[in-house]
C-alpha cells in the first residue's frame, strides 16, 4: 500500500503491482483485490481485464465482497467492466 499511496514514499504503482503479486500469490485477499484494481484500470500495468477478473475471483473466494469492488472501479468511469459478470459463479 505504500507505492500504491506514496505513504513514505513516491507512488509508484509498479512497484505497487510487483509487492501486490507476491502477497496476493500468498492469498493476502487486500493484495488480490488491489491487484485485480490496477488490471482493471490500466495504472502502469498493461490494462487486462482478464486478469482483473481473475484477481477479483480469487479474492471473492477469499471472502471478499465484489460488489465494493464494483462499486470502486466505476468511480473511475469503467462502467464497461459490467459486462464481466459479477457475484457468485462467473464461469458458466
Amino acid at each position: 500500500m505504500m507505492y500504491f499511496k506514496g505513504q513514505g514514499t513516491p507512488k509508484d504503482y509498479t512497484q505497487a503491482a510487483y509487492w501486490y503479486k507476491k502477497a496476493a500469490l500468498q492469498n493476502n485477499v487486500k493484495a488480490q483485490i488491489n491487484l485485480a484494481f490496477l488490471y482493471c484500470t490500466g495504472l502502469e500495468v498493461p490494462q487486462n481485464l482478464d486478469m482483473c477478473l481473475e484477481w477479483s475471483r480469487k479474492a471473492e473466494n477469499n471472502d471478499y465482497n465484489l460488489t465494493i469492488f464494483w462499486s470502486n472501479l466505476e468511480k473511475y468511469n469503467l462502467k464497461y467492466l459490467k459486462m464481466y459478470p459479477q457475484g457468485n459463479d462467473t464461469n458458466q
